[in-house]
């Protein structure tokens, strides 16, 4: 048997799943990322390549824009589609962002491309570092609306819908921390995700199969700030273990605005130059 596998980053966990749940298969697997900037015969060569799976598993809505591999290609020459969501959900990490400047370009901090809207808004309204420290609180959480973020207003909410996926245990709070950032889940929702997918497929699995090893935690982990839900994290620490990073709320809150970029607060002229704009995914 023959599974194809085409995604985001989650993809490459979503592969490693599949080998581990169904050992006798073989399993293709091509990024998005890398997608992005392949030339046309590799693209053409990706496709030929899932047109000779059995199963291809695929994140329809990360198809758009890639000539060759959107979603009517994959259906016009694959064998059988299993479609899987895209799992992004701000519900554990709301005030994490990626900020970008009038450029489009992604400014990059103390955790790479993301950043606290707490930090940044502290810094354009002038607060010295003590102040913003202090924000991190359920007052500030409250008033930001950061405990009113539902499941099913979030894109895996609205694509384990579609698709029909049950991530029920995980909004509920029973497996507690499934998302290092907001786009970054855990191996263990991807392992379920695999699993759900493979039983859509009526494929057999090795119910003794554990998760693989979590690709993503190597890169950049968010806390779940203390208050924000009962299995929070007891000490805010901001961590990138694949460059050795791994700061406390102080730390943070000193690095996050010097690499930012961002206009100083009292020079208007250079704020009205360098206007940012906040998004979360």
């Amino acid at each position: 048997m023959k599974i194809g596998v085409f995604g985001n980053c989650q993809s490459v966990g979503m592969a490693a799943s599949i080998r581990a749940l169904v050992p006798s298969a073989e399993v293709h697997h091509f990024g998005l990322h890398e997608a992005r900037s392949a030339p046309t015969d590799k693209i053409a060569a990706e496709m030929d390549t899932f047109a000779k799976c059995d199963f291809v598993f695929l994140q329809p809505s990360l198809t758009h824009g890639i000539n060759g591999l959107q979603e009517p290609d994959f259906a016009a020459r694959c064998k059988r589609i299993i479609p899987y969501p895209m799992i992004a959900y701000r519900g554990l990490q709301p005030d994490c962002h990626y900020i970008k400047l009038e450029t489009g370009d992604l400014v990059q901090g103390a955790l790479g491309p993301y950043h606290s809207a707490i930090v940044a808004g502290a810094y354009q309204a002038g607060l010295c570092m003590d102040r913003a420290e202090k924000l991190f609180n359920v007052f500030t959480y409250r008033a930001l609306g950061y405990f009113d973020i539902r499941a099913n207003s979030e894109p895996i909410g609205v694509e384990s819908l579609r698709h029909q996926y049950d991530y029920s245990a995980f909004f509920d709070g029973e497996r507690g921390v499934f998302m290092h950032t907001i786009n970054h889940p855990t191996i263990g929702i991807i392992f379920d995700s695999a699993k759900q997918a493979l039983e859509k497929a009526q494929v057999h699995v090795n119910s003794s199969a554990t998760p693989p090893d979590d690709w993503l935690s190597t890169m950049h982990i968010w806390p779940v700030y203390t208050g924000l839900r009962s299995y929070s994290d007891a000490e805010i620490r901001f961590k990138s273990p694949r460059v050795s990073v791994d700061l406390s709320l102080s730390e943070f809150v000193k690095k996050a605005t010097k690499p930012m970029n961002l206009p100083a607060p009292s020079s208007r002229r250079r704020r009205k130059r360098s206007k940012v704009s906040s998004t979360s995914l």
